[in-house]
């Protein structure tokens, strides 16, 4: 009985814990380190005029489209290297760094940008906005926002336009949706 129980716990050993914890502690972590190598922290010295984005949503697909559309150059930062990776391999310019850090908008040569988007929830929007005015105070910051209480913040951290897109298509919606005036357009009969 004692020899069944230690070959079966020797067997779980062998074949669950220490493969986990060398992929949990070893391999995991020098997987990551490669990627962050592999991953652009800084964009090249000969860059200028471009238009840098703090993250990639639906506004940014279509800044990205328009910008290539243009010939202006762009980057994506990303401080997850998981979806930076991802990113890189759709074909967007990504740069991999914190959005909190003097260092990253300072690899991506902020003073010499044309723009910089801050299109990520509102609080590092504040963070990101107080940031890059620490490196230039002369680039133009656009910020976007979910709440209208926040313009003002994102105005005082040092944004030089705020958009409420979200409050901006409610009203545009609510101003089709009752145009005030009751008059019926007649588009056919049916008999």
């Amino acid at each position: 009985f004692f020899t069944v129980v230690v070959l079966v716990s020797g067997v779980l050993l062998l074949l669950v814990v220490l493969p986990f914890t060398f992929i949990r502690f070893f391999y995991g972590p020098w997987v990551e380190a490669q990627e962050r190598h592999r991953l652009p922290r800084r964009l090249p010295s000969d860059v200028s005029g471009h238009v840098i984005i703090t993250g990639n949503d639906e506004v940014a697909v279509e800044l990205i489209d328009r910008l290539v559309t243009r010939g202006t150059d762009y980057c994506v930062v990303e401080p997850d290297p998981v979806k930076a990776d991802q990113l890189l391999s759709k074909g967007i310019r990504v740069v991999i760094g914190d959005l909190d850090s003097r260092e990253t908008f300072e690899g991506l040569r902020v003073k010499q940008a044309r723009l910089v988007l801050c299109n990520r929830e509102d609080t590092t929007n504040t963070n990101t906005t107080l940031t890059v005015r620490e490196v230039s105070k002369n680039v133009p910051v656009v910020g976007l926002v979910e709440r209208e209480d926040s313009v003002d913040i994102l105005e005082l951290s040092g944004c030089s336009q705020v958009l409420p897109l979200k409050v901006r298509l409610a009203e545009t919606l609510a101003n089709r949706a009752s145009s005030g005036v009751g008059k019926v357009d007649v588009l056919g009969n049916f008999m």
